[in-house]
């Protein structure tokens, strides 16, 4: 999630300081230009090794095709099953890369004092969706009944959304554009 945060603020300071004027599938291209290479070459040997090692279920087709694209983790009964899950974030990472520019306008026009409430606003959210809504039926503990690579209940899609999904960084991307903008 750190990073999440980091790439907002970086992002956003960076554009402060030298605007581009690309489109958002332009921005999204040249930013995946500098990681996708390296991680489909990647993906090769985390193909043969799967398939090498019995234990492991080794991904086909469409799953696959998802991982290529770097799409594995907005469907969250997928994104357990990958062959490289620790690259989960790059996902995320495209969807906060074509929001950016949008964002960017959106932000870089707040005042002081609305960026500090947008910053206590996303602190907060967190705490209401994780603590304060299970606490309304007393089941604070409700995501331990997920394990790895479990997806046959909504428990086990709920936890995955949570921990792997762009949506459920988004605001983490967008509190570092804030952070950015308060300096």
């Amino acid at each position: 999630p750190w990073f999440f945060m980091l790439s907002g603020f970086v992002l956003f300071s960076a554009n402060s300081r030298r605007p581009t004027q690309e489109k958002p599938f332009e921005y999204v291209a040249r930013r995946s230009a500098t990681i996708w290479p390296l991680y489909a070459i990647s993906l090769v040997p985390a193909l043969i090794i799967s398939k090498r090692v019995a234990a492991f279920d080794t991904p086909h087709g469409v799953y696959l095709a998802l991982q290529v694209l770097l799409v594995q983790s907005w469907v969250p009964w997928l994104t357990e099953h990958t062959l490289q899950m620790h690259c989960w974030f790059l996902s995320c990472m495209l969807v906060y890369w074509f929001c950016f520019k949008a964002l960017y306008r959106c932000v870089a026009r707040l005042s002081l004092h609305v960026t500090g409430l947008l910053m206590l606003t996303i602190f907060a959210f967190p705490w209401v969706i994780v603590v304060a809504i299970p606490a309304l039926s007393q089941d604070l503990e409700w995501y331990t009944e997920h394990r790895f690579g479990e997806r046959s209940t909504f428990v086990d899609i709920a936890v995955i959304f949570l921990k792997f999904h762009p949506l459920s960084y988004f605001h983490v991307f967008v509190l570092g554009m804030l952070l950015a903008n308060f300096r």
